[in-house]
């Protein structure tokens, strides 16, 4: 066997692309593991670079992340600080890796790795309805999704529910060209997707699905047939969601009801009251250390002791829950503004390069950034920057 001649990187994809179903342990070894493989695809590879590196892409990717760690260093308590990062350190890893990779990836590499992420994703939505609907049984609850009680896999609702809406983006896409049987069975998968999505019901995710749907309806050629039939099917699901899933009837009702939007100095405040109660803490704070930031630890310590005042019943360590916010309060404008031009370089590559796959799910997870501090756990970490790997080094659309 010639070693030389093997894809080492595209390997360690494959590793990496199973994380949706990845026990915690294993999200950090496989990124460690990509990372390996590239230095060996880097030693044995002697050709000419095939990978053409976006120099800007890669300084900005970096320097965001750089700038948020050395305001920690500079802190009076440096040692949480650090601590505070060991869930994104991976955002140090990936850039590096492309700085020194040589390889691009197909069009057939893509399309396999996405593939295998549909599948994951297929098999934790499987996963976490099978536990929901034993647990529900044994305990006699009424069903929903219980996935604070899953086993093995870390499962939070919006990190979940983006593996979920990113694989319906792809089958969606993949509905072009595909013989009747491969649109009959990618079409179920969506509507599959849909409803664990309406279960979960997570805000962002649904307003990201509502958006994406009403870009697909006004782009030119999805006035035709499948666009019209998209809108009735998702508009079906939405309806009937809305009358029986309880998780989204409770959602729904949550933002219709102005009284929901209040401070939470209820003993059981809803989730929408405890975004309010942590923008109202989060905000002043980051009015004051706008410049240069207070420190992550120090940023959601200081958060944390002021929602104290609300004395609720079920009261847990909070972030800002607005990564934008998170960057500005914790490490100020700099880094902000650094991550802003690197989200710009990306809309602009995929715009130039009318990668739609591309364009929407970095318009799902800039949405989620809104309300989740998406780039501060791994889950979220890995997700956005195996698909920013997949796409800035694919070579054919």
């Amino acid at each position: 066997m010639d070693f030389k001649k093997i894809d080492y990187e595209y390997i360690g994809l494959i590793i990496l692309v199973f994380f949706p179903i990845y026990p915690f342990f294993l999200l950090s070894l496989s990124v460690f593991v990509y990372a390996g493989l590239v230095i060996i695809s880097r030693v044995t590879n002697k050709k000419k670079d095939q990978f053409r590196r976006n120099n800007g892409l890669i300084i900005f990717s970096l320097l965001f992340y750089v700038l948020l760690l050395t305001r920690g260093l500079f802190n009076e308590n440096p040692i949480e600080e650090i601590k505070y990062f060991r869930s994104s350190l991976s955002l140090l890893v990936f850039p590096w890796v492309w700085w020194i990779s040589t390889k691009t990836i197909t069009k057939k590499q893509r399309e396999n790795l996405m593939r295998c992420f549909v599948i994951s994703s297929l098999l934790l939505a499987v996963y976490i309805l099978i536990f929901s609907l034993v647990y529900s049984y044994r305990s006699n609850e009424e069903f929903t999704i219980f996935y604070e009680k899953v086993q093995l896999i870390y499962v939070h609702p919006n990190y979940t529910s983006i593996y979920f809406i990113a694989s319906i983006v792809y089958l969606y896409l993949q509905l072009y060209g595909c013989n009747d049987r491969l649109k009959m069975v990618y079409s179920l998968m969506i509507i599959f997707f849909m409803i664990v999505l309406m279960f979960l019901a997570t805000r962002i995710i649904l307003l990201s699905l509502v958006c994406l749907i009403i870009a697909e309806i006004i782009r030119k050629k999805s006035f035709k047939k499948r666009g019209l039939l998209l809108f009735f099917t998702s508009t079906l699901i939405i309806v009937l969601s809305s009358i029986y899933i309880k998780p989204f009837k409770k959602k729904i009702k949550e933002i219709s009801s102005f009284d929901e939007f209040i401070l939470p100095y209820g003993e059981f405040p809803t989730s929408s009251q405890i975004r309010i109660g942590i923008y109202d803490c989060s905000v002043p704070i980051v009015k004051e250390n706008w410049v240069f930031g207070k420190g992550a630890y120090t940023l959601e310590k200081e958060i944390n002791e002021c929602y104290d005042k609300f004395k609720n019943h079920d009261k847990i360590d909070y972030n800002t829950h607005n990564y934008y916010l998170f960057l500005l309060g914790s490490s100020g404008i700099a880094s902000l503004v650094s991550f802003l031009i690197m989200l710009f370089l990306h809309f602009k590559l995929a715009l130039s390069r009318r990668d739609l796959l591309y364009l929407y799910i970095l318009a799902c997870i800039a949405l989620t950034l809104l309300t989740e501090n998406f780039l501060s756990r791994i889950q979220g970490v890995i997700f956005t920057m195996f698909f920013i790997t997949v796409f800035i080094k694919s070579k054919e659309f």
